[in-house]
């Protein structure tokens, strides 16, 4: 299939499974109800014309968004469980990953519970 979404339209997608997910995670959703709503934002990506730069804005909008509930676990696992499924189809951005958790604000910098998320999901999982 030819990739046909531009940044406008692929955000545009990327809101509408955001929306989905915070639906999701209010209702208090089951993993497997996470993961499957999860796995449309890869498919997203992948129609994306210029997929590097689309990957790279919505990765960016869930980072961030991995930092507005940090109370809820749900919402912070959920959040995770996102970028790895956006790992899954651009293993470029982990670098940056790294490095936006390493440059976030004073206010979100020491946030652990975050850190052994990211650690647990992205070098454990993966390398264990």
């Amino acid at each position: 299939m030819e990739p046909t979404l531009n940044i406008g339209k692929a955000l545009d997608k990327y809101q509408v499974v955001s929306q989905n997910l915070d639906a999701a995670i209010s209702k208090g959703a089951s993993d497997n109800e996470i993961w499957v709503l999860a796995s449309e934002i890869p498919k997203i990506i992948l129609q994306c014309i210029s997929r590097d730069e689309e990957a790279m804005a919505i990765t960016q909008k869930v980072f961030m968004r991995l930092y507005e509930n940090q109370s809820s676990n749900l919402h912070v696992s959920t959040h995770i469980v996102v970028l790895v499924t956006i790992y899954d189809v651009c293993k470029w951005y982990l670098k940056e990953l790294t490095r936006w958790v390493v440059y976030i604000d004073e206010e979100h910098k020491f946030n652990k519970d975050i850190y052994i998320y990211i650690y647990f999901h992205f070098f454990f999982e993966r390398n264990g």
